[in-house]
């Protein structure tokens, strides 16, 4: 089986998906699984080593989401085809890198609300 015998197995997300006529599980150790409604078959339609946190489908079902133990994130289609993996937590970007800022026109800027109506009367 797809849970172990003794409980211990959690389920992070589950989603009834209407084209397929199934229910998709996702479970903390890392499998995808569809179980069908008319014929209550169950088939494991992928799974993922480091574990899944969290199952999230889109809401016309055509993309799935799932965050995974390694903080990664996959995405997927209804098919369980792979469209891109990405790390949570990006390296090249944050507190030790460079950031250009532009000011802007004089209309853009940011005023508070007595200066910004006072920018435009001075015009």
């Amino acid at each position: 089986g797809f849970l172990p015998e003794d409980g211990s197995g959690c389920t992070v997300g589950i989603q009834e998906l209407l084209d397929h006529e199934s229910v998709c599980v996702a479970t903390a150790s890392g499998d995808v699984l569809l179980c069908n409604l008319n014929t209550h078959q169950l088939e494991c339609v992928g799974s993922v080593a480091s574990g899944i946190s969290v199952m999230s489908w889109s809401p016309d079902q055509e993309l799935v989401l799932l965050a995974t133990g390694q903080q990664t994130l996959i995405m997927v289609t209804k098919e369980f085809e792979p469209i891109m993996e990405q790390q949570i937590h990006q390296d090249d970007f944050g507190e030790s890198k460079f950031i250009t800022v532009g000011w802007g026109r004089k209309e853009t800027q940011f005023h508070g609300s007595e200066g910004r109506q006072a920018a435009f009367q001075l015009q």
